[in-house]
Order: structure tokens, then C-alpha cells, then sequence
């Protein structure tokens, strides 16, 4: 959400077109149209090396100051210095989106969507690219267990791990 409205996203690869529809617009299929986002990358992935170095980095955690960290302010103040300490590869833990950031991003909600919480799809896309450009191999760390459901307590909105409620 933002001053713009509401950014809705979807994962359907083999889909032909695809519409949100509801009472916001009369539930007419034609009415909102979603139209399909291409990020261009301008370097190549870089070839994997004979003797790898990896950097293991949670781009949430990666300020230095106390706030959650950013795509952009990764891309360019941490990877230069990844590139300079003489690593060739990265690897990004955490990226799936997640509600309880202090399960560190491996209690995920969403299989298909990078956390909303260091910016955009293309924000992501984008440090990539400047990985790929520095001559980094990007590895990320895709968790496949640990799915979130979310239950509703009197003082709102909390997360359930695993059955344990925090």
C-alpha cells in the first residue's frame, strides 16, 4: 500500500491474462487488467568459480545502524565491499516474505514473494544485476518448510510458528 493506492502482485507463470475483480468494480473481469512487469538485466549471470568464497548476508540485517536494511542500500554499500573483501559469490538468506521478522525470514507466507520489507520485486532485480556486474554469484536461500498460519489474539494480528505462538 502506499499514497499511490494498492500494489497487488501475482504468481501465475502459465497464465494467458489475468484480472482482479470484486465489488470494487462490479466484478467485471475487463475492468483491471493486470498487465505483466519485465525487468531487463543488463549483466550477465556470472560463471561459477573454481574455488568458491561465499559471503552469507541477511540484506534486513546488513545496516549499521538499528533499521531494517534495504535492497537499494545493499546493492550499493554492501556488495562494493563483498566485491573489495575478495568474495565472488553471495549468498541472500531470508528473502521469502515473511510476518515474524525475529524468525529471521524462515517462517514464510508466501513461496513466490521476496520480502516486501527491504522494497520491490525490481529493487531486488536490481541488486542482482549490480551482483552480476561485480562478477558475484548469487545464491538464495529459498526455505520450503516452515509456512506460517496466522491466528487472531484480542490484542490483534499475531504470528503462529510451528503451533508455538509468539
Amino acid at each position: 500500500y502506499s499514497a499511490d493506492g494498492i500494489t497487488y502482485r501475482e504468481w501465475a507463470p502459465g497464465a494467458k491474462s489475468a484480472s482482479l475483480v470484486g465489488d470494487f468494480n462490479n466484478w467485471n473481469p475487463n475492468a483491471d487488467i493486470m498487465t505483466r512487469e519485465k525487468f531487463e538485466f543488463k549483466h550477465p549471470q556470472s560463471k561459477a568459480p573454481k574455488s568458491l568464497r561465499i559471503y552469507e548476508a541477511h540484506v534486513g540485517m546488513s545496516s549499521p545502524e538499528p533499521k531494517i536494511n534495504t535492497y537499494a542500500n545493499f546493492r550499493d554499500e554492501v556488495l562494493p565491499r563483498i566485491k573489495r573483501l575478495g568474495y565472488n559469490a553471495v549468498q541472500l538468506m531470508a528473502i521469502q516474505e515473511h510476518s515474524y521478522y525475529v524468525s529471521f525470514g524462515y517462517h514464510v507466507t508466501n513461496f513466490f514473494a521476496v520480502s516486501s520489507r527491504c522494497g520491490t520485486p525490481d529493487d531486488l532485480k536490481s541488486l542482482i544485476d549490480k551482483a552480476h556486474e561485480l562478477g558475484l554469484l548469487v545464491l538464495m536461500d529459498i526455505v520450503h518448510s516452515g509456512l506460517v498460519y496466522l491466528k487472531t489474539y484480542d490484542s490483534g494480528l499475531r504470528s503462529r510458528v510451528s503451533g508455538m505462538g509468539y
